[in-house]
């Protein structure tokens, strides 16, 4: 059951900003599903961060991109749709975040485990951060 829904903004993916989508009372479709209804959402987000000094930043950039994502990959879990990776320099640090995308729960659990809200970072990764999540963020897309 498809249900539409009047927007003032959203958020575009791989854009990284909000743009403004209501004009002239234009209504856009709804790509999930609201709660309540019998189906469930058509995918979740597992967002993680991690922080570098800015001397560890293209150290760790290299080894998230090279090593850590492919290896995601390389896994060939069942319903992983794939990762986004952003960098932000912060000053005193930079800021990295994860967004991975499933068909479903049962996908991130394959990934991560039971306990699938907890960070999965290889320790080769943690010698290069300074701080992390402890604990990854997971939402159901709703558009």
């Amino acid at each position: 059951m498809e249900q539409s829904v009047e927007h003032d903004e959203f958020y575009a993916p791989g854009r990284g900003s909000a743009f403004a989508h209501k004009a002239n009372g234009q209504r856009i479709a709804r790509v999930g599903r609201l709660r309540g209804n019998e189906e469930a959402a058509t995918m979740i987000t597992r967002i993680w961060r991690g922080w570098t000094t800015p001397q560890n930043a293209d150290a760790y950039e290299r080894l998230l991109l090279n090593e850590v994502t492919p290896g995601i990959a390389a896994r060939e879990i069942a319903g992983y749709r794939g990762i986004t990776v952003g960098r932000r320099d912060l000053g005193d640090e930079v800021e990295f975040v994860t967004i991975m995308r499933f068909d479903s729960l049962d996908s991130v659990k394959a990934f991560a485990g039971e306990t699938y809200e907890r960070s999965v970072v290889p320790p080769h990764a943690r010698e290069v951060l300074k701080r992390f999540d402890e604990a990854a963020q997971h939402y159901d897309i709703l558009l």
